[in-house]
């Protein structure tokens, strides 16, 4: 892996991402933009079964974002390859789960492989469709930064339609971690989703009923959220029994919500702003770059 020094060079200072969460959080409009991320979450994305399962268990999902970022350090950051092997050392999984991990990618026709001159290794290649599968959460929360400042130009739009500024994107978010840590870390209830099939999915149905005008929200049933998140009505509600127990929500056994812990909310309210905070100064350090790099660019 290429020194920290590069990695850290790419990421503005810290100060910049918290100042810009503050004002985030301060914004009456954060709830709405909040409420539209989780609608955007929860809509059918279009993708295929099994690949979906790729990419909806954090696990899972930080393979392929870590096999980017490595694709990326490699191409354009003065990285070593990105062969398996690489991929395997950074620990998100086990290498024989990111091993089966990088073959799903590989029968979904998610990623190309690429000789390397003189060795026997391969480097691993995302194709765009792998990479608009892992920046669906990032353009999201890009979206809702773009709803809460006036700007003239939508960067989610202009990220959505080139995978070359996703990859860029996710280089940078995985710069970012690396840095300064994980920003789910201050975020239990969420993390613990995300560790479950569609568990992330789940949260945001919830959320979004949370913060939609009475019986406006998604059903939260057994029945209406396996088939939504294609995934056996036993998990969703083992999913919610736990959640539950922990006392994090209750619902009324029909599909609404009755009620939601004020503490999940008020979480789940931060994490939205912080990941706003970052999606939208990496996508502005991005785009300047492009600029100086291209001045006759409109970006």
């Amino acid at each position: 892996m290429h020194s920290t020094l590069e990695r850290v060079s790419v990421v503005p200072p810290l100060a910049a991402f918290e100042a810009r969460a503050a004002r985030f959080l301060a914004d009456t409009r954060l709830i709405a933009a909040t409420a539209d991320y989780c609608g955007e979450m929860i809509a059918p994305d279009g993708g295929d079964w099994p690949t979906l399962k790729l990419f909806n268990q954090v696990g899972r999902y930080m393979v392929s974002f870590l096999l980017i970022y490595h694709y990326q350090a490699w191409r354009h950051h003065g990285g070593p390859p990105p062969t398996l092997g690489l991929l395997q050392s950074t620990r998100s999984l086990g290498p024989r789960q990111t091993a089966s991990v990088v073959a799903g990618l590989r029968a979904g026709s998610l990623l190309s492989i690429e000789r390397l001159q003189g060795q026997r290794a391969r480097a691993l290649a995302p194709l765009p469709a792998l990479t608009g599968a892992i920046v669906r959460s990032p353009l999201a929360f890009l979206r809702a930064a773009d709803a809460l400042e006036d700007l003239p130009q939508s960067r989610a739009s202009v990220f959505a339609a080139d995978p070359g500024l996703q990859n860029e994107l996710v280089y940078r978010s995985a710069a970012f971690v690396f840095a300064h840590g994980n920003l789910l870390d201050p975020h239990p209830c969420v993390q613990h989703f995300t560790t479950r099939d569609c568990g992330y999915l789940v949260l945001t149905a919830v959320i979004a009923t949370a913060f939609a005008p009475p019986g406006c929200g998604p059903s939260l049933s057994c029945r209406d959220l396996a088939r939504r998140f294609r995934v056996s009505r036993a998990h969703i509600g083992n999913l919610m029994a736990h959640a539950e127990r922990e006392r994090w929500l209750t619902t009324d056994g029909r599909g609404g919500l009755r009620s939601v812990d004020q503490g999940i909310l008020e979480s789940f309210r931060t994490w939205v702003a912080s990941q706003m905070a970052h999606q939208a100064v990496l996508a502005d350090a991005i785009l300047a770059k492009e600029r100086e790099t291209c001045p006759m660019s409109r970006l």
